[in-house]
């Protein structure tokens, strides 16, 4: 079959290899085809083999065999089995990075239940909103189950008391000692839903992505082959479990790859940048993966003494996703860290999103990932790409994404659907054999974002160039913080609540913050009356203290304006760009 002139593809769909019966480049080992037969199966082979070492937050480094990563899921896969919980089950994991979590969630795909991970539960947040959102959501998908911590048990068992879900404490199970429990780990179908990842709505209805294990191994089979994954590799990742870039990029990667992973608190490096980089000095660490922000957070943070002995020389790949890549924020990490053995060819970049379960185009590995100089006016204003010379004014250096991974098609489109040519902006949709199987329970919007033969909508915009990808922002609103995705209608439904501000007249988006390397939260609430200085800085602080309570973000700006000031559109809905050109235009930007 050749390639179509219609669309990017890493490989032809009906040659690409839609069964997962074979582990990746190594064709005499897996026969698994499903998930967790992936972890029965290593550990049949190799039962003493290194599967993780966790950081905990005391500092202790704890080793996990792929043989102990066996039991501890078998444990919990029967302390479920012993509550009721059946095939198809729906089970919730509310706790923190823990080797809990992580037995958790196997666990339940080892009885054929349905796991998924809930936002980490930070020490400074308010339980109540938190735990307010569990309920909501245990009512409203019908879960059956939670999996959490002895802090909050209680708290759970009274909130879900009348919901038919059971509790059950991740530390009662571990605690467990003797003979490893008689369960037979369910034959799941391969196509079926092996978890759920939601978005993160939290004061809005979340989606609920269903993935299967067909999807899941063949999107690490895509993977696999993107970044040449070598015997020899260690993995190294801070990134949160209930994120699909740390899901799959950390650990089911490595565990269907059979190589370490070394894993430790996100919130814990986040403190402590530096804890990356000693792992990776102590484990010969060779992979990561980590968002735009983490780059200029890792440069700006790690003190000079608390780089002594550190030997990054090992780090072959380092990608780049899950937010808009900034060469300004390569840049910075790579003059901090070259002196330490780092080297500029690990930069790696990529695109994706948790529908397809991870990754749509990597940049290939050992070369650095291509900067295109274009004409910023003639981009954004114009859609289109016109080259021109590099740091030359009025030119915009962006990033490429990489062309598509194997299995995974990319077109282009205008608004009519139509394809585009290279250099021209446009939608960003794909077609791969690691889509999603929907978004749980809410098929009309499934069919929302599904086109003809099974095209998938991204609202993502972007174009062609030398047969790699180039995003360049969203279609669709949203605002992604430091890798975390969040839906402005979050952030004004809040405002909604603040005595002053008129209902439904606040709009929230993103303004780019280089130095951060990130997007920056702003908002512009319009006020009722002509409020004093006190009352207008009585509203600000409740809006900020709700906003981190809920949505677990920080709000940039705030800005309280008179009446009419929000552009709305003729069907009279807020125009999120247009107000936000305008605050540029009026407020000059971040304050």
């Amino acid at each position: 079959m050749t390639q179509s002139t219609r669309w990017h593809s890493a490989s032809p769909r009906d040659e690409a290899i839609l069964e997962p019966r074979r582990h990746p480049g190594v064709d005499e080992l897996s026969t698994a085809q499903t998930l967790h037969g992936v972890i029965v199966d290593r550990a049949t082979r190799h039962p003493n083999q290194l599967a993780m070492v966790f950081i905990e937050n005391s500092g202790d480094h704890t080793q996990v065999s792929t043989q102990d990563l066996l039991d501890g899921s078998l444990r919990f896969g029967a302390a479920l089995r012993d509550l009721g919980i059946e095939d198809r089950d729906l089970v919730i994991l509310v706790m923190n990075h823990s080797l809990g979590l992580v037995y958790g969630f196997i666990g339940a795909l080892m009885i054929g239940a349905i796991p998924s991970i809930f936002p980490d539960l930070t020490e400074r947040l308010d339980t109540t909103p938190y735990l307010g959102n569990v309920r909501d959501k245990v009512a409203r998908y019908g879960i059956r189950a939670v999996i959490t911590v002895p802090e909050i048990k209680g708290e759970l068992e009274e909130l879900l008391a009348d919901l038919n879900c059971e509790v059950l404490v991740a530390e009662e199970v571990l605690a467990q000692v003797g003979k490893v429990p008689d369960l037979i780990p369910v034959e799941a179908d391969p196509l079926a839903t092996a978890f759920i990842q939601y978005t993160s709505g939290t004061t809005g209805v979340p989606k609920g992505i269903a993935l299967s294990h067909v999807a899941t191994l063949n999107q690490v089979l895509s993977c696999y082959h993107a970044i040449e994954m070598q015997d020899d590799d260690v993995v190294v990742s801070w990134l949160p479990f209930y994120h699909d870039m740390g899901l799959i990029g950390s650990f089911w990667l490595p565990i269907v790859g059979e190589v370490p992973t070394v894993i430790m608190s996100p919130f814990k490096w986040v403190r402590s940048p530096k804890m990356l980089l000693h792992a990776f000095t102590q484990y010969r660490g060779t992979l990561c993966w980590m968002p735009n922000f983490a780059y200029n957070h890792s440069a700006r943070f790690i003190r000079q003494r608390d780089l002594e002995g550190v030997d990054l020389s090992s780090w072959r790949l380092v990608l780049n996703g899950s937010e808009p890549v900034l060469e300004s924020s390569h840049r910075i990490f790579v003059e901090r860290f070259a002196q330490y053995g780092f080297r500029e060819s690990a930069l790696v970049t990529g695109y994706g999103m948790a529908e397809n379960v991870l990754a749509i185009s990597i940049t290939p590995p050992h070369q650095r990932a291509r900067i295109d100089w274009v004409d910023r006016e003639k981009l954004h204003k114009e859609r289109v790409a016109i080259p021109v010379e590099p740091g030359s004014d009025g030119a915009a250096e962006i990033v490429s994404n990489g062309p598509p991974v194997l299995g995974t098609q990319i077109r282009v489109v205008d608004e009519t659907g139509s394809d585009l040519p290279e250099r021209q902006v446009g939608q960003v949709i794909i077609n791969s054999y690691c889509l999603f199987d929907g978004y749980y329970m809410q098929p009309e919007l499934t069919d929302e974002v599904f086109e003809e033969a099974g095209w998938f909508r991204t609202g993502d915009l972007g174009y062609f160039a030398n047969g790699e990808l180039h995003v360049i922002g969203r279609a669709k609103d949203l605002i992604i913080v430091g890798g975390k995705n969040i839906q402005p209608q979050e952030l004004e439904s809040v405002a909604n609540e603040i005595a002053g501000i008129r209902t439904d007249r606040s709009v929230a988006f993103g303004i780019l913050d280089e130095k951060q390397g990130t997007d920056v939260v702003v908002m512009v609430c319009e006020v009722r009356g002509n409020p004093s200085d006190e009352e207008r800085q009585a509203m600000k602080t409740e809006l900020r203290r709700l906003i981190a309570e809920r949505v677990k973000v920080t709000l940039g700006d705030v800005r309280l304006v008179q009446g009419r000031w929000l552009v709305k559109t003729t069907s009279g809905k807020v125009a999120r760009e247009e107000s936000r050109n305008k605050y540029l235009a009026e407020f000059g930007g971040l304050r």
